[in-house]
């Protein structure tokens, strides 16, 4: 016995063993409420975002109920629930100091990771008559309980990210941070257990091998955990991901051999680990073996990559795989580097041009990769390898190319964000970052002209869609140069405004360009003088009676800023000749395209986002889609924050419900 083991009545005895032997049920009982409670709240807000998409055309030229009861002044009870709703917006937009330093990106998260954490420890303490010893085994209980939670977090095939609408980063927080609460729980076990035993025990003594696989299992959970900090996840990654993997396996089976009464929680991780891997597995083979692209449809290039700069790489995969907007994949170059890298789509899985929802044979992944360490350095290293062939490149306009076979892209993966279910939508980027707010453009454009053209079943809610990226210079134009030019001329009449914001370096002229692979020779509508604040704007009101003329409504552009088109890498400076004239489609023909339009500077997100919401009915609904840094990302969640009004919502205001979904860079 040792020097600090405590005596217990028998009856003590028995009720902190039954405690200690249903401490995982409570814990999993409350994670099951909360869930529970959160897949509603989602299952009710996708609904209503559903049906507000899927039946837009009856709804146009109609009133909605909610107007008259909005400019009455009055309060609704019927609104109630999106009143709610709102308030937690609010307070899950909001961005604090508090949480950024704490790797966390908002206050709702820093709440529920706070919240979980108690309840840890409240399990812990609870139920122990004061024990320091059943303190320490109730903690070890829980270790056991919380793996499985941890992985289920970390797998891409991810049932809770679907069910309860928490995207994919917010999930990546909880594993890290609950990964860490293993640790804690796990130090706790050690020193609890070495208080209530030291000088006793002995690890090397006879029947003492449990106490040895313990002590191993919690130096590789440890090293694990210390390996996967934010510096050398960005620095080493692939070393990151082959050591986190073995360390998991490792300290998994030890903690089996430790205490293989409660292995079968552990047991239920494996099953999780496994799966996620058998599917991930599955859809490689599935879409790159068994559904290949035909190598004559693609020229024989099943994968390219193209130096855009020295510090950005455009690769295109050639896969049958179909995916929604703001969706990532896992890039596969297995000559190059050992597993898959993520990366954000930069395209649609249809043609923009294409009026119904069939799925093509095949589609084009691109992807923006920004060139750092491991596989984006060598996809550089091999797009910038042939120097001659490179000259060449450059001399009729193009960018440096090289051939990726094989490759595969596998997925894809994240959560959706179903930003044409709103009326309302602004997209902000900074940067690589408009690899998700440009797929999510180009979808909503091209769902938007198919019911101007009168193909209805490709339904979209979105009347009023605004683009805005930051960039440092004007040549990072080039990124997207192809892309945003046709996304501007397909665009339905006055639906579409593009807002390019450069903060380094000087702005497109009508006198032209200092940058020669940019030259803007184009006719540019009438400028004034440029300012870097928000110009004046004029909100539209809807007055009509079909789908066509609300797209086409009268909107005021914004003033004083420098228009032009933007071209692309090769392309002539001479105006159209006769012939591409005569084969000009009739959407070009009905409208000129959207104007391109410039800032110097970075955005005030404040101002932008009240005239997008003051351009919107009352009854309608704003969403707003985020990507970059983490400084431009948190500007927009507490804009997003003040601009959501809960008693403005009550009176049927629903433009002041804001929906905001954010990606921010790192894994």
């Amino acid at each position: 016995m040792g020097t600090h083991q405590p005596n217990y009545t028998p009856s003590q005895l028995y009720h902190l063993k039954q405690s200690n032997k249903f401490v995982q049920v409570y814990l999993i009982t409350a994670l099951l409420s909360a869930f529970l409670i959160a897949v509603l709240v989602n299952i009710l807000a996708k609904s209503l975002s559903y049906i507000r998409r899927k039946y837009a055309a009856r709804f146009v030229g109609k009133l909605r109920p909610s107007a008259a009861c909005s400019r009455s002044g009055k309060g609704c009870t019927m609104w109630l629930p999106g009143t709610m709703l709102a308030g937690i917006r609010k307070l899950g937009c909001r961005r604090s100091k508090v949480a950024e330093a704490i790797g966390m990106s908002s206050l709702a998260e820093v709440g529920l990771i706070g919240s979980y954490y108690v309840l840890n420890i409240v399990l812990v303490v609870t139920s122990s008559a004061g024990s320091i010893d059943y303190m320490a085994h109730h903690a070890a209980r829980l270790v056991f309980a919380n793996l499985p939670l941890v992985i289920g977090l970390a797998s891409k095939n991810n049932a809770i990210s679907y069910l309860s609408g928490f995207s994919y980063e917010s999930l990546n927080v909880f594993h890290r941070w609950i990964a860490r609460l293993v640790l804690i729980l796990s130090i706790f076990h050690v020193i609890g257990r070495t208080y209530v035993n030291v000088p006793s025990a002995n690890p090397r003594g006879v029947g003492q091998a449990y106490v040895r696989w313990g002590i191993v299992a919690f130096i590789i959970f440890f090293l694990m955990i210390l390996g996967a900090a934010r510096p050398i996840r960005n620095r080493w990654y692939q070393a990151f991901i082959i050591s986190h993997v073995g360390a998991f396996l490792l300290g998994t089976v030890a903690l089996c051999i430790h205490r293989p009464e409660i292995a079968p929680w552990l047991y239920a991780g494996f099953i999780i680990y496994f799966l996620d891997r058998i599917i991930r597995t599955g859809r490689i083979v599935l879409h790159h073996t068994f559904r290949p692209v035909e190598a004559e449809s693609v020229d024989g290039e099943t994968g390219t990559v193209e130096a855009l700069s020295d510090c950005m790489l455009r690769v295109t995969v050639q896969t049958t795989l179909t995916w929604i907007p703001g969706q990532h994949i896992y890039l596969h170059v297995p000559f190059l580097s050992a597993g898959g890298h993520p990366f954000s789509v930069c395209s649609i899985d249809k043609p923009m041009t294409q009026v119904s929802d069939e799925r093509p044979k095949h589609s084009r992944v691109v992807l923006l990769v920004r060139v750092r360490e491991g596989l984006t350095r060598c996809l550089y290293d091999l797009a910038m390898g042939d120097v001659e062939k490179n000259e060449r490149s450059h001399a009729v306009g193009r960018f440096p190319k090289a051939t990726l076979s094989p490759c595969w892209a596998e997925g894809p993966y994240g959560n959706l964000s179903h930003l044409d279910y709103y009326q309302t939508v602004l997209l902000v980027a900074g940067g690589s970052g408009v690899s998700f707010t440009l797929s999510v453009m180009q979808d909503i454009v091209r769902r938007a002209r198919s019911m101007s053209l009168g193909h209805s079943e490709v339904a979209v809610a979105t009347e009023r869609l605004t683009f805005v990226w930051v960039i440092k210079k004007q040549e990072d134009m080039a990124w997207i140069s192809e892309a945003l030019n046709e996304v501007a001329t397909l665009a339905p009449v006055h639906f579409l405004r593009i807002l390019i914001y450069i903060t380094t370096g000087p702005i497109p002229s009508p006198s032209g360009s200092s940058t020669p692979s940019l030259s803007l020779d184009r006719s540019y509508s009438p400028t004034s003088t440029l300012q870097n604040s928000m110009p004046d704007f004029v909100p539209s009101r809807r007055a009509s009676l079909s789908m066509t003329s609300r797209l086409v409504e009268s909107t005021l552009p914004f003033a004083h800023a420098v228009m032009a088109h933007i071209p692309s890498p090769g392309e002539e400076k001479a105006s159209p000749k006769l012939d591409d004239q005569n084969t000009m489609t009739s959407q070009t023909q009905v409208h000129k395209p959207t104007e391109i339009q410039y800032f110097s500077g970075r955005p005030k997100m404040a101002e932008i986002l009240e005239a997008e919401i003051e351009a919107t009915d009352f009854s309608d609904y704003c969403a707003l889609g985020a990507c970059g840094p983490a400084g431009l990302t948190a500007s927009v969640a507490n804009a997003v924050s003040d601009a959501i009004q809960p008693s403005k919502v009550l009176r049927g205001e629903h433009r002041r419900n804001i929906r905001l979904h954010t990606e921010e860079f790192g894994w």
